[in-house]
């Protein structure tokens, strides 16, 4: 049987807040026609997704920007597992298409006012039940 007190819903929906903020964002490419334009328009820290000219799509940490191309950090996948990073050199040459993670404030602002409007109905609720005598719910038998 498990036992939630009355705060702690209210405090998984605030860590759940947290979490789904950080996944508003989106993808917006680069518009550039120079190797010199994608070199300005990158910074270290920057997470972008570039397609090369042969098709292939790297989503990276920008980790270094040089005139000739950028340096990223990439997460290894094995089996639904991290397996570890590698850092890739991709030329500006060889790019057909960079686009840079963005946070994306309408959808932000969208969350966040679902999640408060959540955190207070559950507050009320569980005032609710706390004045009939049930300090606590039961989940299970």
């Amino acid at each position: 049987m498990i036992r939630l007190s009355a705060k702690q819903p209210i405090s998984l929906i605030i860590l759940a807040a947290f979490g789904f903020t950080a996944s508003c964002s989106s993808f917006r490419p680069i518009e550039a026609t120079s190797r010199q334009q994608y070199a300005t328009a990158l910074e270290i820290g920057d997470r972008v997704r570039v397609t090369t000219l042969d098709g292939d799509v790297h989503e990276i940490e920008v980790v270094r920007v040089r005139e000739e191309g950028v340096d990223g950090e990439r997460t290894i996948w094995e089996k639904g597992k991290i397996e570890g990073r590698e850092v890739l050199h991709i030329a500006f040459e060889d790019v057909a298409r960079i686009e840079k993670r963005e946070a994306s404030q309408g959808k932000t602002a969208a969350l966040l006012v679902s999640l408060v409007a959540l955190a207070v109905a559950a507050a009320v609720l569980l005032s609710h039940l706390a004045s009939k005598g049930a300090g606590s719910m039961r989940l299970g038998n």
